[in-house]
């Protein structure tokens, strides 16, 4: 089904939802970016077009109305926007507490993170995620001390791994 570009403001949910499973991208990244598109469809388009979601005026209006929004979203969609660099700390947030893995990693991942976030990731539960800090370039020296001392073999691997290892660390087994 085709569609004429740009969208008309006046399409209701049920024609968004409708023009959601066009084969057209443009069409479906123009959904995505609609006022009226429903929360169900936008957190499906986001996976593929996550800055048109982000973008999308009604966004934050969604959000106050379901405070729950992204956390009820599929991992993908979480994380594609979590990687954003224009991601708000509301989505950040939401990420950490999304129940999939994917979104937390995308935290991980991001070039900006805070020295807040970091240190709550490396003392994470979840080994994954204090692994992924143990890779993470300019990582605060303290951490990776905190870090070389973790129970879990792969976190202590993504620290022997690291460059400009410190002395004192590399005297350390690493077994």
């Amino acid at each position: 089904m085709t569609h004429p570009l740009p969208l008309a403001a006046t399409l209701t949910a049920a024609d968004l939802e409708s023009l959601s499973a066009s084969a057209d991208n443009a069409v479906r990244e123009a959904v995505a970016r609609h006022p009226n598109t429903p929360p169900k469809v936008l957190g499906v388009l986001g996976e593929h077009f996550p800055q048109a979601v982000l973008s999308n005026p009604a966004l934050t209006l969604l959000r106050l109305a379901h405070p729950g929004l992204l956390g009820g979203w599929p991992g993908e969609t979480v994380a594609g926007l979590t990687a954003l660099p224009d991601a708000p700390a509301w989505v950040q947030d939401t990420a950490l507490r999304h129940e999939d893995l994917l979104p937390r990693l995308a935290v991980a991942g991001r070039a900006d993170l805070s020295e807040h976030r970091m240190r709550n990731l490396a003392c994470n539960a979840m080994w994954q995620l204090r692994e992924a800090m143990a890779r993470r370039p300019g990582l605060m020296p303290e951490l990776v001390e905190m870090l070389a001392l973790d129970d879990d073999y792969d976190v202590r691997k993504a620290v022997a791994a690291r460059e400009a290892l410190p002395p004192e660390l590399v005297q350390q087994r690493w077994d």
